[in-house]
């Protein structure tokens, strides 16, 4: 095999190489373009407790910076009660008293992403036996809290997914790129340097 072959092999190799460590590089990134969104909470949205607990946990998908936490909780008597949240890596932990009462209890959260996304949303859950006086109607059965405010909610995740696509298409197009300029380069020279 001649010089120029050999160099013109090595130079393709090396672009292959780079733009395929380029691309599965961005492609181990990925996820992290997606903005955080609640995973779990508990007690559950719309759940039955015999008795109050302690606290509510809520499980995003990213950490939480601790402090941009906020949290209000509204008991069974309608009284706003604004109390401090603990986080914990992606966990939030919002304390409960034992003076919320009997009823809907609502727990209202405020949070920010460490990739600085606001998260707001709540959820509603009974505590004791309310089948006197919040008997199911045909106005609302349901004890669950309505979705989080359109501004603030967790985006679609399928849209940076779409937007990191394309740009590994585009990666990949430089890639080519480089390859066919390399191969043209060399060619090119090794044909001048033949000419008397």
């Amino acid at each position: 095999m001649s010089h120029w072959a050999v160099r013109l092999l090595t130079l393709l190799a090396l672009a292959l190489g780079l733009s395929m460590a380029i691309l599965s590089t961005y492609a181990g990134w990925t996820p992290a373009y997606a903005h955080s969104q609640l995973m779990s909470s508990t007690p559950a949205d719309g759940a039955q407790l015999a008795t109050m607990p302690a606290a509510a946990e809520f499980t995003f998908s990213e950490d939480i910076m601790d402090q941009f936490s906020q949290a209000v909780v509204v008991g069974a008597d309608g009284e706003l009660r604004t109390v401090t949240p603990t986080t914990q890596g992606p966990r939030v932990t919002v304390p409960l008293s034992d003076d919320l009462g009997t009823g809907k209890i609502t727990v209202r959260y405020k949070v920010t992403s460490k990739d600085a996304h606001p998260i707001a949303g709540e959820i509603c859950f009974t505590v004791g036996n309310t089948s006197t006086s919040d008997a199911p109607t045909s106005t609302g059965a349901t004890m669950k809290c309505n979705e989080p405010d359109s501004e603030l909610a967790a985006p679609r995740t399928d849209e940076p997914q779409t937007n990191d696509h394309n740009i590994l298409y585009v990666l990949a197009g430089v890639g080519a790129a480089v390859l066919i300029g390399g191969g043209a380069f060399l060619l090119r020279g090794q044909n001048q340097r033949k000419l008397p």
